[in-house]
């Protein structure tokens, strides 16, 4: 018995497009750090580090998933990061929206989660 491959739901190349805009948002936080280096402030050399520290890991968890295959895990990945960016208010607007659409059986379905 054959499976008819699963049509890509929409949500995704939402989810795609949210992390972009994080990831996008963690490179330039890396390229500030610099400046808040050179700056000579001992506040804004903290600031910088804190960017550069954080902003690094937050780069790698945010880019990766943009390019793995649909996996059971990499939709749980997303699932986080989703999660992740609704504790900030400003993202809620983006993040409940995609999240309501994100759990829906057919994108399971076409990350190979068994939805019963």
């Amino acid at each position: 018995m054959t499976v008819a491959p699963v049509k890509r739901p929409g949500v995704v190349l939402w989810a795609k497009a949210y992390m972009g805009a994080l990831s996008l948002m963690y490179l330039i936080l890396i390229l500030l750090s610099p400046l808040m280096f050179l700056s000579g402030e001992e506040e804004a050399f903290v600031t910088g580090l804190v960017f550069l520290v954080l902003g690094i890991p937050c780069l790698v968890i945010s880019f990766v998933p943009l390019f793995l295959p649909p996996k059971p895990w990499v939709w749980v990945w997303i699932l986080v990061l989703i999660a992740i960016g609704m504790t900030s208010m400003c993202c809620l607007p983006v993040t409940i929206p995609l999240l309501i659409f994100w759990i829906k059986p057919d994108v399971r379905r076409y990350y190979g989660n068994v939805v019963t």
